[in-house]
């Protein structure tokens, strides 16, 4: 606004170069591309709760971003294994929201300084990137 610059041509430029990528994308591109933004969203959500509960993820970022690292390959091993279909897809987006509903009941939790409620991301988020990178397709 100082200096009269808008974000209105970025965002039309975003917003139709996405269009066009999802007009020519295959179904395992899609997959993948809806997967991705989900894990990040994810881990997000994560590190902004952190921050909203505690005032700093300084220390606990490196431990996050490692816990999610380290859930892709038994989920991808996994997805290997199992023959992936809908069912599996539907599953893995059940166990995902269901994480997600322990995060949001963990924000109201009183004792928030205990040991439990303090290691409570990291351990969340190694069965939530495992559940993400169950479905993925392979080649």
């Amino acid at each position: 606004m100082k200096h009269g610059s808008s974000p209105i041509p970025f965002i039309l430029a975003f917003v139709a170069l996405t269009a066009t990528y999802f007009v020519f994308s295959r179904k395992e591109e899609y997959v993948l591309f809806s997967t991705g933004l989900a894990t990040m969203g994810v881990e997000t959500v994560l590190l902004f709760t952190f921050q909203i509960m505690y005032g700093c993820i300084y220390l606990k970022v490196g431990s996050i971003i490692t816990s999610f690292l380290l859930g892709l390959l038994p989920g991808a091993w996994l997805g290997n294994i199992h023959r992936r279909t809908f069912t599996c897809l539907l599953i893995s987006e059940v166990v995902l929201l269901g994480l997600l509903g322990v995060i949001f009941v963990w924000t109201f939790y009183p004792a928030r300084t205990s040991p439990p409620s303090l290691f409570l991301p990291t351990v969340s988020c190694f069965p939530s990137s495992v559940a993400i990178s169950f479905p993925l397709p392979q080649r």
